[in-house]
């Protein structure tokens, strides 16, 4: 019966060492993914955050270009009001271009009636 006691005790001490030794390949493979999981994550996270930022630019963008027609139309109002200005001065300095100012205003009234819903 010692010859069993000591082939069963052999073969246990053979097990726990397989054991052992499965667990600290287990612990050292896991310590040595652990940088390299960590570098992944952070990669998913700054490119989640990259979308995102992506996402915010092109809307920003929209709405700058949105903007632009407002400009264009507000640069056409000032020219009307500036040329509309220089008209009612001619006429105050000297009683004439009574028909550019009839003119100049119908322009001006149909511009504002056209286009003021956009600015």
């Amino acid at each position: 019966m010692s010859q069993v006691e000591a082939t069963l005790i052999w073969a246990a001490g053979i097990c726990a060492a397989i054991a052992t030794i499965w667990g600290l390949v287990n612990k050292i493979s896991a310590a040595l993914k652990k940088p390299v999981n960590d570098l992944a994550e952070l990669v998913d996270s700054l490119s989640k955050r990259m979308d995102d930022l992506e996402n915010t630019a092109r809307k920003n963008a929209q709405r700058l270009g949105d903007g632009d027609h407002s400009f264009e139309i507000q640069a056409q109002m000032n020219k009307h009001m500036l040329h509309s200005m220089s008209l009612l001065l001619k006429h105050c300095a000297d009683g004439n271009h009574s028909g550019q100012l009839q003119k100049q205003a119908e322009i001006l009234d149909d511009f504002i009636a056209s286009k003021a819903g956009e600015l």
